[in-house]
């Protein structure tokens, strides 16, 4: 029985071996393929364990997956058959696991590591002179940082693997202006921010078009070293950005819109966050609610300010007005957050309209850009539930024209 647990949420995997006894499973190949199209990326994971044991033997594996990613696919093949993963419950699936594992079978567990969002484990019970392939696929959408998109891929299997590839594939809509795949380097030893950036010698770089490119990096057991390789695969690259509209990717009835203009002076914001905390919100919604709040507010840069509207059938304010972002200031919201509970109904209305008096009141003469970060599950259930007279009425606060009660 197999299970996986994930939570939604530069590209980043870590793939760690760790060594149990004597005759102890061992990877003997290890591949990670990236398919970017169109500043989307899709990284399959497959690692190949051979068991040379005659009795059931655990790896283990601790998989770092990027702040946005999430995890799309889990399989394990076992005598070439695959067999997909199942989301359970934590103890269920734990269970199921060690039965598994108790009657020599091969089997797979994936679960979330406590306190760390990000972080995955990964167990594989593989049964007695047999081989299994496990294969993890997770999506994420680039950012452009610093001038390009990175795409990173963490790898530390802790010992030299036979088989070891790593390939990026990238198509864009438009030209690739810049493209560049620096070596691999120890953590303590990235590149910082003024480093100049060298090449990796061992990774072959093909264009097939001005469009497209092919990130090949295959070393070689010498290349690899006594203890493999360790580190960051990174990839850079940027495209041709004229001044115009944009692009717009259209799939299946969906639309993005790919906006990213030259910007030499960063505009202060005031973020507001209101936050639906009624009773729908329950379990997994609200954990998942300070998860993201968590890593938004670490994304606050200073000379923003900020404040954290909760709201059900009654609304509450974190703080009277708008808060200057300091590392004091984003550690006592988190705190706040961690603290937060569901009940109630949901009074949409009342929310949005105390959250617009809000950034209202405390306007600023300086250039400042207002925003409203606004996160519900439902239907609004108590006050104004007319959704047409809520639209209306934020229009009219939206033009500073609605009489705030």
């Amino acid at each position: 029985m197999m299970s996986v647990k994930c939570s939604i949420l530069f590209l980043t995997i870590l793939v760690l071996v760790v060594p149990a006894k004597f005759q102890s499973p061992s990877i003997y190949s290890l591949h990670v393929r990236t398919d970017v199209q169109y500043r989307f990326a899709t990284t399959l994971v497959t690692s190949r364990v051979a068991n040379p044991a005659n009795y059931t033997q655990e790896t283990v594996f601790n998989v770092f997956l990027p702040e946005e990613a999430f995890i799309s696919n889990f399989t394990l093949e076992i005598d070439g058959e695959i067999y997909p993963g199942i989301v359970k419950d934590k103890g269920e699936a734990k269970k199921d696991y060690e039965r598994a594992k108790k009657r020599g079978q091969t089997a797979g567990l994936v679960s979330q590591k406590p306190r760390e969002s990000r972080k995955f484990n990964v167990k594989i019970a593989v049964a007695a002179f047999s081989k299994s392939t496990f294969n993890l696929t997770y999506q994420e959408f680039l950012k452009r940082v610093k001038g390009a998109y990175e795409h990173k891929i963490f790898i530390n299997p802790g010992y030299p693997v036979k088989d070891f590839k790593v390939t990026v594939a990238i198509l864009e809509s438009r030209d690739i202006t810049k493209l560049v795949v620096p070596p691999i380097k120890a953590l303590k030893y990235l590149l910082t921010e003024n480093e100049e950036v060298k090449e990796n010698a061992l990774a072959v770089i093909t264009r097939p078009t001005s469009r497209s490119a092919y990130i090949q990096y295959s070393p070689t057991l010498d290349d690899q070293g006594t203890n493999g390789v360790s580190g960051q695969f990174i990839v850079q690259y940027d495209i041709d950005r004229s001044l115009d509209g944009g692009d717009i990717l259209v799939v299946n009835g969906y639309f993005v819109h790919f906006l990213a203009p030259e910007v030499n002076t960063v505009i202060p914001k005031d973020v507001l966050f209101i936050l639906d905390v009624s009773g729908s919100m329950g379990g997994r919604k609200i954990e998942q609610l300070k998860d993201a709040m968590f890593i938004v507010l670490d994304e606050l840069k200073e000379g923003d300010r900020f404040n954290i509207i909760t709201f059900c059938h009654d609304v509450k304010t974190y703080k009277p007005g708008m808060i200057d972002v300091t590392q004091r200031e984003v550690l006592d919201a988190k705190t706040f957050t961690k603290r937060i509970t569901v009940n109630g109904f949901t009074d949409i209305n009342k929310a949005v309209m105390k959250g617009l008096k809000l950034l209202h009141n405390s306007r600023q003469e300086d250039e400042r850009s207002p925003v409203i970060v606004f996160l519900t599950d439902g239907q609004p259930t108590g006050g104004e539930t007319n959704p047409n007279s809520i639209l209306r009425n934020i229009d009219v606060g939206n033009e500073g024209m609605y009489i705030f009660k």
